[in-house]
């Protein structure tokens, strides 16, 4: 009888310490009440994406957190401000690894037992105009950093060029730069989540503004320095006395001068007033032109990218 006991005694703290065990390898990826804030900028628009953490909760019998999403913009062409609520995502820490919830599955999202020089493929993104919904980053640092007094594990990533999805804001094709990954607080230099790379113009969010929770504390992210919520900023240094666009109106040509921006400008591109792309460049030339002979006549829109900001300036095309 007592031998029974024994091993049914043993085998409820071996089931105990088996739960244990796999408890301490779940926990959340950031508390409740934690706010991340990015900056969006679109066609005709700009703004910013308000991530918080609304819960704690359970799926697949996995502890994780409910991420409520809200996205406020100004649209130029109409002159309106608009929110609207996004869809919740969901977040579990296992194993080192922030994982995200997508089309019924759990999906690794951050890999920081990754080793340098590692291929991570993440899978569970949308489909839409891309060959693929997978995105492939190549792991080129780690190590663990103070911030805001708390020790943070992080490691560097960048895209592989021909990845359909990725974190750098390039096209496929194009060299990537290098995005550091804190625990908590995910991607520093991008969004959270990959953005598409296959066409211009269509992600979902920017780069990261604002971070802050109770035990981190508030961390602002953007140079020049802004509130993490405001919509109609222009970067100090880059605004419309900063690029001479000339003539305007014009008739064959027209002429830019970016003058001390040009460093600064990453991609410049003309739409018509229907939205469609008209010209592209990456050059980072103090002075360009664009030969407008061969566009209708008409008002067009060009915008110029950097890395944190994007300006539009109308040029109107006349024939007479």
């Amino acid at each position: 009888m007592n031998n029974r006991i024994n091993l049914k005694g043993m085998s409820l703290l071996l089931l105990l310490v088996v739960s244990a065990m796999a408890k301490a390898q779940t926990h959340e990826f950031a508390p409740v009440g934690a706010e991340w804030y990015y900056g969006t900028h679109e066609m005709f628009s700009r703004g910013y994406i308000k991530m918080h953490v609304e819960k704690d909760t359970i799926i697949d019998e996995l502890d994780c957190i409910k991420l409520g999403r809200e996205k406020y913009w100004y649209d130029y062409q109409f002159h309106e401000m608009h929110s609207m609520s996004m869809t919740p995502e969901f977040l579990a820490y296992v194993n080192d690894s922030c994982m995200f919830f997508r089309n019924g599955q759990w999906h690794k999202l951050y890999d920081f037992s990754a080793e340098v020089g590692d291929t991570v493929t993440i899978n569970g993104l949308p489909d839409n105009a891309c060959m693929t919904n997978t995105c492939k980053v190549l792991i080129t640092g780690k190590g663990s950093e103070m911030v805001n007094g708390v020790l943070l594990k992080y490691f560097e990533m960048k895209d592989t060029q021909n990845s359909d999805w990725g974190w750098s804001g390039t096209i496929v094709g194009d060299e990537t730069e290098i995005i550091r990954v804190y625990e908590r607080i995910g991607a520093v230099a991008s969004y959270f989540f990959p953005e598409q790379r296959c066409l211009f113009d269509y992600a979902e969010g920017g780069v990261l503004r604002c971070y802050e929770d109770k035990e981190i504390g508030y961390l602002n992210y953007t140079y020049p320095y802004t509130e993490c919520d405001f919509i109609t900023d222009v970067e100090e240094h880059f605004n419309e006395q900063s690029i001479m666009v000339y003539p305007n109106p014009c008739k064959e040509v027209v002429f830019m001068d970016f003058g001390d921006a040009y460093d600064k400008v990453r991609r410049l591109e003309v739409f018509d007033m229907m939205g469609s792309l008209m010209f592209t460049s990456t050059s980072d030339e103090k002075h360009f032109e664009i030969a407008m002979n061969q566009f209708a006549q008409g008002v067009y829109l060009l915008k110029a990218t950097t890395k944190r900001n994007t300006l539009f300036i109308t040029i109107i095309k006349n024939n007479n």
